[in-house]
């Protein structure tokens, strides 16, 4: 006998079952899609982390000859300081006297050095890392070799700056000298002294000026030392002033006797790009010579504050190069090359320092390819670059 009820109650089961069917279907493909969304952002992610850790990597630069020995050649290495690996060696014969590595131009896969002819004519010289054929790209008078003293060259966009005390010019103030590259041609480059006027300047004195570009503000800071700096004692002065100007002294600024920058102890002066040109000074320690000392210079209290005190070991003197430079893509890292001796060999130790967290990187152990690069009766000078 027909029931209603019962075949009403039975409708509902039915219904509520093809619900539950349908919501644990539904929650499967969910599953699915999001897994499967998620596999996918997942290997794009992996992909383009892989392919960004890739494009990143950074080598080390170097350039070794024995100046003035042009006959010799040079050696140009290039190597992957992770992993040790030299990637290129290659002996060159440029015809003229390298002073200094001035970049790595990625684009075209080529070093720019700074050269010098005959002591009297200056240029910048391109040698393509591909074929290793170089070009000239500029040359000037101007006949300057400051090469193996702790100042690098500053490049700035096909221009180059070096602070120097000339003896021989009659300057009251400090000076830089400015080459300018922009016109390419043989002989298109053009040189002069810029000169800014300081009242206390020390004539005197015989601490090397260092320098130090911004390339955020477009500033040039230059470190001297002032009649109050010389009974000071453990002060610095510092100008810093817009070398592009047409009147650079109405761009330049003083900042007298910072303290804690002791005269004669700055290795390196160098700028922070991410923080928008916050000036360091790199300094061997006071108090041991085997450390070194990075601060943070302060214009609001006329202080350089500490931030990082290492200790790098005796300095491997077999062959003349800078321990310390700033590299990097946008100089964005301060290096460290430090050479030891283990088993009575010397290595170099390698460390990379990134100038917006200051996080170190492992140390890493090098195979010294440069003090016997051209055998042990020979003094190897070697320039080095990190991008």
């Amino acid at each position: 006998m027909f029931n209603p009820k019962s075949s009403f109650i039975n409708i509902i089961l039915i219904i509520i079952i093809i619900i539950i069917i349908s919501c644990i279907s539904l929650s499967h493909c969910k599953s699915l899609i999001s897994s499967s969304s998620l596999s996918s952002s997942s290997s794009f992610l992996s992909s383009s982390s892989s392919s960004s850790s890739s494009s990143s990597n950074k080598y080390l630069y170097s350039i070794s000859s024995v100046n003035p020995n042009l006959e010799s050649g040079q050696i140009v290495l290039v190597i992957d300081p992770l992993t040790n690996e030299i990637l290129k060696n290659k002996t060159v014969y440029i015809p003229y006297r390298i002073i200094d590595l001035l970049d790595v131009d990625e684009t075209s896969n080529s070093l720019l050095f700074f050269c010098l002819i005959n002591d009297s004519k200056n240029l910048i010289l391109s040698l393509n890392l591909d074929t290793f054929e170089f070009k000239e790209i500029g040359g000037t008078y101007g006949g300057w070799d400051y090469s193996y003293a702790r100042q690098p060259y500053i490049f700035v966009n096909d221009h180059v700056f070096l602070p120097a005390k000339l003896t021989f010019y009659n300057a009251t103030g400090l000076t830089v000298l400015h080459w300018d590259f922009t016109n390419k041609s043989e002989m298109g480059g053009s040189f002069h002294v810029i000169e800014i006027p300081i009242e206390d300047f020390n004539t005197d004195s015989s601490v090397p000026s260092m320098g130090g570009y911004d390339y955020v503000n477009s500033l040039l800071y230059v470190t001297y030392q002032s009649s109050s700096d010389e009974s000071e004692n453990n002060s610095t002065s510092i100008v810093c002033f817009d070398p592009f100007s047409i009147n650079t002294n109405s761009t330049h600024r003083i900042h007298s006797g910072i303290t804690n920058l002791i005269p004669g102890y700055i290795h390196l002066l160098f700028t922070d790009q991410n923080e928008g040109g916050s000036l360091y000074s790199l300094s061997k320690s006071f108090d041991t010579q085997s450390s070194i000392q990075v601060c943070k210079i302060n214009f609001q209290t006329n202080n350089c504050d500490l931030i990082l005190s290492k200790d790098m070991g005796p300095f491997y003197n077999s062959f003349d190069y800078r321990p310390y430079f700033v590299g990097g893509h946008d100089n964005s890292d301060l290096i460290l090359l430090e050479f030891t001796e283990r088993n009575a060999k010397p290595f170099i130790n390698f460390q990379s320092i990134n100038l917006l967290t200051w996080e170190e990187s492992s140390p890493t152990i090098l195979s010294n390819y440069w003090t016997s690069t051209f055998g042990p009766s020979y003094e190897t000078f070697t320039f080095f670059a990190y991008v």
